[in-house]
């Protein structure tokens, strides 16, 4: 289950300054949906800016204390009812906050909360990044969810297109999860 995006137009709150109390609201909401639905996650939509930001940007680097602190609120509202934060890079947004598997564990590694983790979706991953199946091999501890979709169409998984998922799920350090 995901947080909702907000007013028409957001793509999210939770790296938005000056909306943390829109986020607080929105989070124990759904956070209050999860638990009547038995859902076990939570999928913090971040948010995204109206232009390309840079990361020595000013509103950049505010957005990233933002989520950072939105995250960390979040984890501790959320571990109280024993429900995991995902956090996921999303190519199909333009400008959205979290652009990068990486950054999404650097992020995971700021917040310091056990129950914040990465939401790896095959689509967008490749689509982003590429390297599929070292990045997971290597970050897996890091990741709370797997999506599956096929690249570059993302429909369901099949022989036609140029994913790694075969590859990856026979890794024996991913098979398992």
């Amino acid at each position: 289950m995901s947080t909702p995006y907000g007013a028409p137009g957001d793509k999210g709150l939770a790296a938005v300054p000056g909306r943390e109390a829109d986020f607080r609201t929105i989070l124990l909401t759904t956070l209050d949906w999860a638990l009547a639905l038995k859902c076990p996650r939570i999928h913090i939509m971040a948010g995204a800016f109206d232009r390309e930001v840079q990361q020595t940007d000013p509103l950049w680097q505010r957005a990233h204390a933002t989520y950072i602190s939105n995250l960390q609120f979040a984890a501790d509202e959320c571990s109280k009812k024993n429900v995991t934060v995902l956090i996921e890079a999303i190519s199909v947004i333009p400008h959205y906050f979290l652009q990068h598997q990486k950054q999404g564990i650097d992020i995971i590694k700021k917040v310091a909360r056990d129950n914040v983790k990465l939401e790896f979706d095959f689509y967008h991953a490749q689509m982003l990044d590429g390297n599929l199946c070292d990045f997971l091999t290597r970050n897996i501890d890091h990741v709370g969810h797997i999506q599956i979709a096929q690249v570059p169409y993302r429909h369901e998984p099949d022989d036609r297109g140029g994913d790694q998922l075969p590859l990856c799920v026979s890794d024996p350090a991913i098979s398992g999860i």
